[in-house]
């Protein structure tokens, strides 16, 4: 209505879906004021069959707000709580809203927005705003929303109807690159009476103005806080840090409630208030000491559009004061921050300075932070043998992260600050054991904030890494990406300076190469690093300065290489070489808790051994330490001292009969050893301490699958794939069982689910094999294997052997192992010459039995018997071998042929990977790596260790014809490991080399 009243009717019709919808409309909080409106609110639950249910008045109750639970002087702040009874998915709520507003927030004005939803499925949504025909209003849409507009008897009526079949949230909308998801939206519909921005401050003016009056205890507070003091802005800052910190801020948004701030006087005695009583508290304060501050609204999250005035578009209020030339910018309501220090959501942004006869203006808030950006972080400290970190921290801060931190603690007790450092250096890169914490006073706003800390991390530096390198503690660092900004914007810098100091004492076993230093100038930022060795002593300094708030955006890609630049140094670590084993130097007062992390590091990194003498360290200190058995048990596992990994893991039981993982070693054992029925009592004792223990129940259902218990291997399975269900190897063994129980759809959708989750060479290799093996589904194993054939060829194609990993030598045994699973495909389709081929191939870089195996059983069927026994007897002599093929073998010649037949081909077996090598040079062994190719020559050889004096015949080993034939003439890379043996000559015979490539699976390390 003209007169600034009005009223609002929400009609509101939703389909319950889920039970997740039925949480969050189960019941309704409805916001009111009751200063100046009354709500009205009427609803119905109608079930699928069409019955209704009215929503009674008894579900509907009216309650305080719960702010003005914590500050009273709020209470006309209300809400309507409505539980909606019997509300079940598939169910229509249908409900209305009247919100009549019987007082204008302005006299004879009004206004109003709305946005359209975006983040749910709506159907049709419709908006009808009508207003007197004889009034101005200037009404405003996004593009994609345009009204329609009708007039009848004295009223004008805007209409929109818009419907949202699409959910716009983060995790469907497409995004254009380039422009940030976070910065909120203009809303779809503006409408307001204002004329100008004049108006818009007169109307506040008005407001505020009585409301500034001061109080006899306000004016004594003013000369006792402004005593001896004659500058005026000295006079203002001691105001404003009384008002900023001993009035708490209550966060309610500007407009939340009511527009008019308190009296002065009564936020004085309730020691609290909003954002503007906060502000008309300073301002009447500051009248009394002959300064006019000015109230300035001015929005936190949203740009202000200077064409459209209305009160909606502001949802804070903070402070202004012109002195002379100068500007002075207040918000009391960060309380904790420095005077003049506005946070970074505020600077920039356009604020309505309110001052009285049409005379407020929009003004614009400076980039520049009052108190510049900084950061120190101090680093003195010393690694130990073990690898563990203790350091003296200090990080020092002023600027936004000064303030985001004052408000942090100041929010905590004290006796929590502990866990507030700790969740600090955690985002800094440490995640280690706290100590000593020193806070500075947070209500000082005249220093820097500083944090002052010990810090203890066990196996900071993993010294049993193939690479060891030591990362610089504490010395993360971020620079805004662009790419995260709106295409053609500024990119906004925000000046700042930042500088890293370590000093950081280490081990006499470690000896440190420097890291690049690095220098950048530009004429906006320039960085700098600098690293030094002083003794045992790294010392590194890195230090930014960003001098530029924003930087034009035809600078992005000056910008970018800047950045990436500043980052590659930042994340640059130390390289290390570590001289000597894991001693007693430098860790005299180790306890064994830092001697197992650093065991446990040692066996990830696969150094068993080391692993094996820090936990024998412990045990010499605490022979009946609980958990180091089992950490030795599995350590001898995995070396294959298997006499000693049982005595280990019997004791770790006898000592903790609950052990979290020695049964389930235990079974590994004897699962290793064939002692089927041991190993699954063991599986199952640690199923029965642990019942969704997923490691003991994949062990023991893989060990039934390997045992044909098909039956009872798939429910343990089925529990394993229940309790971790992102792991793809179970849903293969899971597959394994099902389809061997004649379940191919089961099996299917196992396997499908193993894809799904990892579709990678080992998987493929999996499910082909378990596929082939059953002789179903053959065209699809064929795929999976050869897809896993095409990853694998690509990945070893560009590895040189200076670049060599372990990850490489396990691809190369597991390209045989697929290259026999595509031969043997095409074997059961009957196609024996592609099936020869890829067999041929596995059997040449492997050697492995079963590949013999089924390079006889080809031979056979195409009636070629003596190959065929040939290749079973081999089958037969592979170490570990399975009887299948001697099974064959014998009903081809009998038992006592075939016994001579596979002593003759064991005799054989070295032969296949001996080569005569030219160029003897004396006594000596070494080891080398060749780079094979189809061509059967080494197109590279790498020496690994042995003799310095047989690296020269390197060249020699390229002249070698390898017996190793490739599926096809494509550029594959397969890369074998072999010993040099070299006689030297005597009166009877010449000097000698041979050459003897090691098994593939018999190759662990690339050094």
């Amino acid at each position: 209505e003209s007169d600034g009243t009005g009223t609002k009717t929400v009609q509101t019709r939703i389909l319950v879906q889920t039970e997740g919808a039925l949480q969050q409309l189960g019941q309704l909080i409805l916001d009111y004021n009751s200063d100046f409106e009354r709500l009205t609110f009427k609803g119905r639950v109608i079930k699928p069959d069409g019955t209704k249910a009215e929503i009674p008045a008894s579900a509907i109750q009216d309650m305080s707000a719960p702010v003005s639970r914590i500050a009273p002087m709020y209470s006309d702040i209300r809400q309507k709580h409505v539980i909606v009874p019997g509300l079940r998915p598939g169910d229509i709520l249908e409900y209305e809203l009247q919100f009549e507003q019987f007082a204008a927030m302005a006299p004879n004005q009004f206004w109003a927005e709305y946005s359209f939803g975006r983040s749910f499925i709506t159907k049709n949504e419709e908006l009808r705003i009508e207003v007197p025909a004889s009034r101005v209003v200037n009404v405003k849409s996004r593009p994609e929303f345009k009204p329609e507009v009708r007039e009848a008897n004295g009223r004008r009526t805007y209409f929109w109807k818009t419907a949202n079949l699409e959910r716009d949230d983060d995790s469907s909308k497409k995004k254009k690159k380039g422009k940030p998801g976070n910065k909120p939206e203009e809303p779809s519909v503006q409408v307001t009476t204002f004329q100008g921005w004049g108006e818009v401050g007169d109307w506040y003016a008005n407001l505020e103005r009585d409301r500034r009056a001061s109080s006899d205890a306000m004016r004594a507070k003013v000369a006792e806080l402004t005593k001896d003091l004659t500058d005026g802005t000295d006079k203002l800052r001691a105001i404003y840090r009384f008002v900023a910190q001993e009035f708490r801020y209550v966060s309610l948004s500007f407009g939340t409630g009511r527009y008019q701030p308190h009296a002065a006087a009564e936020v004085f005695g309730n020691q609290y208030g909003d954002c503007k009583d906060k502000s008309t508290l300073l301002a009447a304060m500051a009248e009394v000491a002959g300064l006019h501050v000015q109230s300035a609204l001015t929005s936190v999250t949203r740009d202000i559009d200077a064409t459209f005035p209305s009160p909606l578009q502001f949802n804070h209020v903070i402070s202004y004061l012109r002195a002379g030339n100068e500007e002075i910018w207040l918000d009391t309501t960060t309380e904790v921050a420095p005077f003049r220090m506005l946070l970074a959501p505020l600077r920039k942004k356009e604020a309505l300075v309110v001052a009285a006869d049409g005379k407020s203006v929009l003004s614009k808030i400076p980039a520049e932070p009052a108190v510049p950006n900084s950061q120190v972080t101090s680093v003195e400290g010393a690694i130990n043998d073990l690898g563990t970190l203790d350091a003296d921290v200090r990080l020092t801060f002023r600027g936004d992260a000064e303030v985001m931190g004052r408000l942090a603690v100041r929010a905590i007790p004290q006796a929590q600050w502990k866990d507030y450092i700790q969740y600090v250096a955690s985002v800094s890169g440490v995640d280690g054991e706290i100590s000593g914490v020193q806070v500075s006073t947070p209500t000082d706003v005249q220093t820097p904030l500083e944090y002052r800390f010990h810090i203890t991390k066990q196996n900071y530096f993993n010294r049993f890494g193939k690479d060891p390198r030591l990362a610089l503690p504490f010395g993360t660092g971020t620079l805004i990406d662009p790419d995260d900004l709106e295409e053609g914007k500024p990119i906004d810098l925000g000046q700042s300076r930042s500088e890293y100091h370590l000093k950081m004492q280490l081990s006499r076993q470690f000896e440190a190469r420097l890291p690049l230093p690095v220098e950048l100038k530009r004429d906006y930022a320039q960085y700098s690093s600098k690293y030094a060795l002083e003794g045992l002593t790294f010392i590194g300094t890195r230090t930014m300065e960003v001098k530029l708030n924003e930087l034009p955006a035809d600078r992005r890609n000056d910008y970018q290489a800047f950045r990436g630049a500043v980052l590659a140094d930042i994340d640059q670590k130390i390289p290390v070489k570590v001289k000597g084993d894991a001693g007693t130097e430098g860790t005299a007062g180790v306890d064994s808790d830092e001697l197992l992390e650093a065991a446990s590091s040692a066996y990830d990194s696969r150094d068993y051994r080391a692993s094996i003498e820090l936990i024998e360290r412990v045990l010499k200190s605490e022979p009946d330490h609980k958990s180091a058995y089992n950490d030795l048990g599995r350590a001898y596992l995995e070396l294959g001292q298997l006499d000693k990994a049982e005595a280990a893991l019997k004791k770790a039981v006898t000592l903790n009969p609950f052990s979290p993982s020695a049964y389930t070693n235990l079974g590994r054992i004897y699962w290793l050893q064939r002692r089927y029925k041991d190993a699954e009592r063991e599986f199952r004792k640690q199923i029965e301490i642990v019942p969704l223990d997923w490691w003991a129940l994949s062990n023991l259902g893989e060990m039934l699958v390997e045992q044909k218990k098909y039956a009872e291997a798939e429910p343990e399975l089925e529990k394993a794939t229940a309790v971790r269900s992102d792991d793809p190897r179970l849903y293969v063994d899971l597959g394994k069982a099902q389809i061997s129980l004649k379940k191919p759809e089961k099996a299917q959708e196992a396997f499908d689910r193993a894809v799904e989750i990892a579709p990678s060479p080992l998987v493929w290799y999996s499910v082909a094999s378990t596929l082939v093996e059953n002789n179903t589904h053959l065209d699809r194993a064929q795929r999976y294997a050869e897809s896993a054939v095409a990853m694998l060829t690509a990945q070893l194609r560009d590895v040189r052997l200076d670049q060599l990993k372990q990850v490489d030598l396990l691809n190369v045994n597991l390209l045989a192992s697929c290259w026999d699973t595509v031969g043997w495909a095409h074997f059961r389709k009957g196609e024996t010459s592609a099936a020869l081929k890829y067999l041929n191939a596995a059997w040449d870089l492997a050697q492995d039995g079963a590949v013999a195996d089924h390079i006889g059983q080809v031979y056979e069927r195409s009636a070629k018997r003596d190959r065929a026994i040939e290749y079973y007897a081999l089958a037969a002599a592979v170490p570990g071998a399975k009887p299948g093929g001697r099974e064959r073998l014998v009903a081809l010649v009998g038992e006592a042929t075939a016994r001579a037949q596979v002593d003759e081909q064991r005799q054989r077996l070295g032969i296949l990977r001996a080569y005569d090598v030219p160029g003897a040079l004396g006594e000596g062994t070494a080891e080398f790596f060749v780079a094979l190719a189809p061509g059967s020559k080494a197109v590279e050889v790498r020496f690994a260790s042995g003799d310095e004096k047989l690296k020269s015949l390197a060249s020699s080993l390229k002249s070698i014809r390898f017996n190793m034939n490739f599926p096809d003439e494509g550029d594959a890379r397969v890369f074998r490991r072999g010993i040099l043996t070299c006689q030297a000559a005597t009166k009877s015979a010449k000097g000698s080399c041979a050459f003897i490539l090691l098994k593939t699976e018999d190759v662990h390390s690339v050094d």
